[in-house]
């Protein structure tokens, strides 16, 4: 979130010729070459947006995911943001930009969404293993990001990044590749994913893990602390739904939980709910319905069971609010693989 406004994902294109061993997508998302969501319903699912933030008086800025995004043609990519641009709202776009021959077209993509986009955020996920490999890949990297007029960027966490890699010595190294650029931590594969020999962890826990990584470079120590400061406010999860959510690309709403290794989409890849669709129902009224009451209900039970001790713990109230309780109950045959609870305590006994 970033000036008091609202990130929510929205599903849009999955393709991505990138390596990172962590992500969600499975091999045939990452290879399709169309949108998932096409820009009429995109505009819909920005009018709807629109009208709710000025019903409740959020200011949203839907970022679009989950693949390499400027990779599209430019003419198509214009459509989403100009129809974003359309209704007031910012816009996001995910981004790895690892194909070669696709430079020239992330550029004029780029240019696309910082021209026709309001206050736009890349979300720049890095392969640190094509990092250290690939000259012109690193170059592409830093040149978005010296682009973007907010940036972030994010690693994902895997068995491969995990066990082949000291924390300390992986965050010096991306330090000084990066320039010192800030880099965020994820962990939310889909469940469907996890029995998969890149998150068979041979290691005691992604937490452990996490915090040496973070706590090894002033500019980690310092976004560890800023997620600290994030991680506020509330103590019931059906107040979190009425403010963040998932557009699926056939405009149903997915609920979604706030942790300490990013947000996780509880859409049919970790085996959700939905809690309404927008050809059938205002965004309004899908966010207050009897799914969603009915899933805070759930999240709150999903607080009490396992063996972190979240009953005694001083976080359970914001970790209620921001839907850990449903996300443990997501991983909860998976939990050990992390060492975390998936709140904030974990990575707060060092920082």
């Amino acid at each position: 979130m970033s000036r008091g406004e609202t990130d929510i994902s929205i599903e849009v294109f999955n393709h991505c010729m990138g390596s990172c061993t962590g992500c969600m997508l499975s091999v045939q998302e990452r290879r399709s070459v169309s949108p998932v969501m096409q820009p009429h319903a995109f505009a819909k699912a920005m009018r709807e947006i629109a009208e709710y933030g000025m019903e409740t008086g959020h200011t949203y800025r839907p970022v679009i995911v989950y693949g390499d995004v400027p990779w599209l043609p430019v003419s198509m990519q214009q459509k989403y943001y100009q129809a974003a641009r359309d209704v007031g709202l910012p816009i996001g776009v995910t981004m790895t930009l690892v194909e070669a021959d696709r430079v020239d077209n992330y550029w004029r993509g780029l240019d696309a969404v910082l021209s026709n986009g309001r206050d736009p955020v890349f979300d720049i996920t890095v392969d640190p293993v094509r990092l250290f490999r690939d000259e012109g890949y690193l170059e592409r990297i830093l040149k978005a990001a010296s682009m973007a007029p907010e940036l972030h960027l994010a690693m994902l966490l895997s068995e491969a990044v995990l066990t082949r890699n000291e924390p300390e010595t992986l965050a010096l190294q991306m330090r000084d590749a990066l320039g010192g650029l800030p880099i965020s931590l994820g962990f939310a594969p889909a469940v469907a994913r996890m029995d998969g020999v890149n998150f068979r962890y041979e290691v005691g826990g992604a937490a452990a893990w996490a915090r040496r990584f973070y706590n090894a470079t002033a500019e980690g120590a310092k976004l560890l602390k800023s997620e600290f400061a994030r991680y506020r406010g509330g103590e019931n999860y059906a107040d979190f739904l009425t403010q963040t959510f998932h557009v699926g690309p056939d405009l149903k709403i997915w609920p979604t939980g706030y942790t300490i290794f990013g947000d996780v989409i509880m859409d049919h890849r970790n085996g959700g709910t939905a809690l309404g669709t927008l050809d059938e129902a205002p965004l309004y009224d899908v966010l207050r319905g009897r799914v969603a009451r009915r899933m805070a209900v759930k999240a709150a039970a999903g607080m009490e069971v396992g063996d972190f001790g979240c009953s005694d713990c001083p976080h359970k109230s914001t970790c209620t609010f921001h839907g850990v309780g449903a996300v443990r109950m997501v991983y909860q045959d998976y939990e050990y693989r992390t060492g975390s609870c998936h709140g904030p305590l974990a990575l707060m006994e060092a920082a």
